[in-house]
């Protein structure tokens, strides 16, 4: 897929008998990772090939997508939706390298989910804050490491981040939020 002037390598990996997951994904991926890096304004960072492989449930425990930045690969259930997908992808760039806070990272990755999936068409279903949710508020600095945390605190946080991030990118724009990426890019 060429993404700005780079072309990045991508190996999807699904079971044999669900081609319709490779289908979406490719689609999401090919559309959406050109998309993503217009957005946040960063060229596309994997120097290799990025690995998008299909998951069950207990492999990935309570998550339903995750990206390791130390082997620029993506793991994603079955059963999930383009939200997960692109909010996996926008995690290539918003994975603790520009950010070490992880509701920051969980933040954009939410935003840019959203906004990708607007542009390129994709009905997707964003994290929402509701009473019930706000029930486990806490602050989101204290958000511990996935995997660490309750399941309540989690989709608390989820949500809230989601929420945060909308609203920074109301007050700074796309063009504000581009000049703080690069500029914690180049730190």
């Amino acid at each position: 897929v060429t993404v700005g002037d780079e072309v990045a390598e991508i190996e999807l990996s699904a079971w044999p008998d669900d081609p319709g997951w490779v289908d979406s994904v490719r689609s999401l991926l090919v559309d959406g990772l050109p998309e993503m890096s217009e957005q946040i304004g960063l060229p596309y960072p994997l120097p290799g090939r990025l690995t998008v492989s299909e998951q069950a449930y207990g492999h990935l425990g309570n998550y339903a997508g995750t990206f390791d930045p130390l082997t620029d690969a993506i793991d994603i259930r079955y059963d999930t939706d383009a939200f997960v997908a692109l909010h996996e992808t926008a995690h290539i760039w918003f994975n603790g390298d520009l950010f070490e806070d992880r509701w920051i990272g969980e933040a954009f990755a939410s935003y840019y989910a959203e906004v990708v999936a607007a542009e390129i068409g994709v009905e997707v279903e964003p994290f929402i804050v509701t009473p019930a949710l706000e029930a486990h508020a806490f602050p989101l600095n204290d958000w511990g490491e996935a995997g660490r945390e309750d399941l309540d605190r989690e989709d608390y946080a989820y949500a809230a981040t989601n929420e945060i991030a909308r609203q920074i990118a109301a007050v700074a724009g796309a063009d504000g939020l581009r000049a703080v990426w690069d500029a914690a890019d180049t730190a």
